[in-house]
């Protein structure tokens, strides 16, 4: 047998590989196991890259199942590259190994058609687990209760339905329609089948079987990857039971228009206020998926609900570019950096609203822009990592709401991007009379104690002495200044999106460090936008040096120290 090493602990065979295995086969699996004795159960993974579930997946089965096997393709049937996270599934697989190193069994290839992956999917299970008497065919976005598959178990051990495939009820969407046993549905791939040596699938996933399927009353849950209206397509052509017929579908499907990225890219955002009821009737897996997202939108004295509005034919769907914008009492510019955003070129508009009490809302809602209402101010940061969160844009454009943006700065910071993708791209900023630079250089400690005693008015005479130093300024490393950049989203959101802790001002900075510390770059565009710095935060002065004061302190001890902390410190104005 050849074998590729990969991380010196997982072992896969390569397509050519593979080829020579099959060949140079001499054991022949009889199907003597699936006859008689107990059930020996092996798992089968036919597997991406962009696999988000497949640890709650593994978790749910792991116990009653001898054997997983996991084919693993690089590309998609349409040969496309995969985007999803290699390392981690590889990294995780290679942790599965060591713990059960003679249940786990990898392959990796490359496949033409699903029909291919499934063939050879099927012959590497019965290669790599001889003793095995049945497949269990599953997806990697399928998770099984408890309770639920060792019924499936019970009745495959049955000598009545020894040699029989048995089915599934499959609940898409958690609460919505039984979809494997709908008579409508004319593909009925079974879930678990004897491992027989003439056991084949057809093309559409079917299994070609030498005897009787049996359709077995339990569930699992499916996180189905399709585009929003494919699937409903698929749910408008399902026997309309009384699953839809209570309303189910007109009233919460045709309301679903945002995507909830912390549970599946493809479903709704707002799926926990219109579905997620009963969350004791879910697998565990995914009540604690739903409770972590939700407390980290929730503060420790608790915000309340989180209010999701916006135009229902405006999906937050996979596209090019979304402009997020973090609104607390900002009517006075909104309008007009609304009117400015929507002669851009672009896919959505998203608001994350920190409590607004002025006419934000109402704005925000006449141009058509995506809302989502907090119920108290969170503070810049963690409401933008919510808007990067929710959208499912390829690129990301936060600005504030008193930035005003045209098309040719968007058309050349997506020419940027397009060049340069793990660029971070910043305008200049024009605030009033003067310019300032989106990019700008690293923060150093001379800079820190600069900018306190300027915003404390303390030691006057000693600003031009700190500025005119040779180290003021760190041109290792740039940040980008947050009243308007453009990023990748998932570069944003895979180096940790903003750091929390900072409640306004220095969140930018912070942020430019980390970049760096990843490897990605800030990069300058030599385009404009106007930034009304002076007007735009409905903030007063005092409150606004004491975030700053707070937001400086903080990255200073973050950053440089308990030393350097209790120097400036003593400069801080009540």
């Amino acid at each position: 047998m050849h074998t590729q090493t990969f991380r010196d602990d997982i072992y896969f065979l390569t397509t050519d590989h593979y080829t020579e295995l099959m060949v140079d086969l001499t054991h022949i699996f009889t199907g003597s196991n699936s006859t008689g004795g107990s059930i020996r159960l092996a798992a089968m993974y036919k597997l991406f890259f962009a696999e988000e579930w497949l640890e709650d997946s593994v978790a749910s089965v792991i116990n009653h199942v001898q054997y997983l096997c996991f084919i693993i393709s690089d590309r998609t049937w349409s040969d496309s590259t995969i985007p999803g996270d290699q390392d981690y599934i590889l990294a995780y697989l290679a942790n599965l190994k060591l713990r059960y190193p003679d249940r786990i069994f990898v392959y990796k290839g490359s496949w033409a058609s699903q029909l291919d992956h499934v063939q050879d999917s099927l012959e590497f299970v019965r290669q790599s687990c001889p003793e095995a008497s049945h497949v269990l065919y599953i997806d990697s976005d399928e998770i099984y209760p408890d309770g639920q598959l060792e019924e499936l178990i019970h009745h495959a051990s049955d000598p009545v339905n020894k040699l029989s495939a048995l089915h599934v009820s499959w609940y898409t969407f958690f609460k919505s329609v039984y979809f494997r046993v709908d008579p409508v549905e004319p593909y009925r791939p079974l879930v678990l089948f004897p491992l027989l040596p003439e056991v084949r699938f057809t093309k559409f996933r079917e299994v070609n079987l030498p005897f009787v399927e049996v359709p077995v009353c339990i569930f699992h849950f499916s996180y189905v990857r399709h585009s929003d209206e494919r699937i409903r397509q698929k749910l408008l052509s399902f026997q309309k039971d009384e699953r839809i017929q209570d309303g189910w579908f007109e009233k919460v499907w045709l309301n679903w228009h945002f995507s909830m990225r912390d549970f599946h890219p493809v479903h709704p955002r707002n799926y926990h206020a219109l579905v997620l009821v009963n969350t004791q009737e879910l697998p565990p897996a995914v009540v604690t998926r739903f409770k972590t997202w939700q407390s980290g939108l929730t503060s420790s004295n608790s915000i309340g609900t989180l209010n999701i509005s916006g135009n229902t034919n405006q999906r937050v769907n996979a596209c090019s570019l979304g402009f997020v914008l973090v609104t607390h009492h900002s009517a006075v510019h909104l309008e007009k950096c609304l009117k400015y955003i929507a002669a851009t070129p672009h896919q959505s508009v998203l608001i994350v609203d920190n409590a607004s009490s002025d006419e934000t809302i109402n704005i925000a809602g006449r141009f058509g822009a995506s809302i989502i209402t907090l119920q108290q101010n969170l503070g810049y940061g963690r409401a933008a990592n919510i808007g990067a969160r929710i959208s499912h844009c390829t690129i990301l454009c936060f600005i504030n709401p008193d930035c005003f943006i045209d098309a040719g700065t968007v058309n050349d910071a997506l020419a940027v991007l397009g060049n340069q993708p793990t660029a971070c791209v910043v305008p200049k900023l024009r605030e009033g009379e003067n310019m300032v630079h989106g990019k700008q250089p690293g923060y150093t400690s001379l800079k820190l104690l600069h900018d306190m005693c300027e915003t404390n008015n303390r030691c006057n005479d000693l600003f031009p002495v700190l500025r005119e130093q040779e180290n003021y300024h760190d041109t290792d490393w740039y940040w980008p200044h947050g009243a308007c950049f453009f990023i990748h989203r998932n570069i944003f959101n895979n180096i940790g999106g903003f750091d929390e802790n900072y409640f306004m001002y220095m969140e930018d900075v912070e942020l430019g460090r980390r970049l760096y510390a990843h490897g990605y770059s800030v990069v300058s565009l030599n385009r404009t936008v106007t930034h009304n710095a002076q007007t735009g935060s409905n903030i007063d002065s005092v409150r606004r040096r004491a975030l700053l004061n707070k937001a400086r302190l903080l990255y200073a001890e973050q950053n440089y120290g308990s030393r350097l902390y209790k120097t400036i410190l003593p400069l801080v104005r009540e």
